[in-house]
């Protein structure tokens, strides 16, 4: 990892000065940041005596001794701004076949049989069962038969909602465990030291929730979630966002870390 870049000028720019300083306290993994030009990155990872910050086009290390006056020009990057790089950097998908469309396009536009089709050879990441069909239900999307007829012929019965037991959402930390060709299990992913549970980076994540399938709640879940969102999705949960607003973020967020991953692949090969 490169040392961090120099800053020319000390002086804060107004977004940068509004907001709370980059601190020992605040500097966590998954934070995201920003610096005197409002660049955007976020905290990889907090050594103790410096931390990590990935901005996207290259790492650099901080030390909050020797960059202490760099550090000053550093900020908490405020929400609107994360939200903004968060959805422009990440492609739109159909609600109903999960693929990636231009802004524009609706669901409307969706062939039928690009909706229904047969999921082959998925399984939930946290219980293993195979999901059902598209047109039965899908656990990935979220998308069922009666949120679409509601959208196409609204039926009077679903004007009034009944009281009950709510869709509820959240996530959870997991370890991935791989066998080696030694024979050896390597847990993932791998920290150097003891695994701290307040560290976003030394755990897999995932996101689960229920749902209701023939008149009884289904759980479902998401695995492999990307780091970098684990903090909106939070926010997102506290500020009250609708539980299909959340599944469909965790795939455009999925998607957008795959198609980096086959890039970086791409550049490597080359």
């Amino acid at each position: 990892m490169q040392r961090s870049p120099l800053i020319e000028s000390s002086t804060l720019t107004p977004c940068v000065e509004n907001q709370s300083p980059v601190t020992r306290a605040n500097a966590k993994a998954g934070t995201y940041i920003i610096d005197n030009s409002e660049s955007l990155g976020i905290i990889k990872q907090n050594l103790g005596f410096g931390f990590v910050v990935d901005w996207f086009s290259s790492e650099f290390t901080y030390n909050w001794e020797r960059d202490d006056q760099i550090i000053a020009g550093l900020a908490i990057a405020p929400q609107h701004l994360v939200e903004k790089f968060l959805e422009d950097n990440h492609p739109q998908l159909c609600t109903r076949c999960l693929k990636v469309v231009d802004r524009e396009y609706t669901c409307d536009k969706c062939p039928p049989m690009q909706c229904t089709q047969q999921t082959q050879d998925v399984h939930c990441p946290s219980c293993e069962s195979p999901l059902i069909k598209l047109d039965d239900g899908c656990g990935v999307c979220g998308w069922t038969p009666e949120n679409f007829l509601e959208e196409t012929e609204p039926q009077p019965e679903a004007v009034q909602k009944p009281k009950g037991r709510q869709r509820k959402g959240c996530l959870y930390r997991y370890i991935e465990n791989k066998k080696l060709k030694n024979g050896t299990i390597a847990s993932y992913p791998r920290v150097i030291g003891d695994r701290n549970p307040d560290n976003p980076t030394h755990w897999r994540w995932g996101f689960n929730w229920e749902e209701k399938v023939d008149g009884e709640w289904k759980g479902r879940s998401i695995g492999s979630v990307p780091l970098g969102a684990i903090a909106l999705i939070q926010s997102m949960q506290n500020e009250g966002v609708s539980l299909e607003e959340i599944i469909g973020f965790i795939r455009r967020a999925k998607l957008k870390n795959k198609f980096s991953e086959e890039k970086c692949d791409a550049i490597n090969r080359a």
